[in-house]
């Protein structure tokens, strides 16, 4: 599961710098799975909120290495964005085994 939440406090609602990088970096995440890795997820997008519930299924391990590779990316940019951005952003990781 990856979720998003919140309002970064970066600059006014609808101009915050810090939201619109976590926004579009969620949002290309999401998009990726379905488009390119093909693996199916529940998403729940709402007014400053994003979840997605990965279901990985039966899915074949070339399916896996590009979900996988997706996901470091996305780890990448969202430590990028708290190098830049400390204060305005936190970063929590939990991990479930697969």
């Amino acid at each position: 599961m990856v979720q998003v939440e919140g309002h970064a406090g970066a600059g006014v609602k609808g101009n915050d710098p810090v939201c619109a990088a976590v926004s579009v970096l969620a949002g290309t995440l999401v998009i990726g799975i379905s488009r390119i890795a093909g693996i199916p997820q529940k998403v729940d997008q709402r007014e400053g909120f994003l979840r997605t519930e990965i279901e990985l299924g039966e899915s074949l391990p070339e399916k896996l290495e590009i979900l996988f590779t997706m996901l470091n990316f996305f780890i990448i940019g969202i430590l990028e964005i708290k190098r830049t951005a400390d204060e305005a952003l936190t970063v929590i990781f939990e991990s479930n085994e697969i």
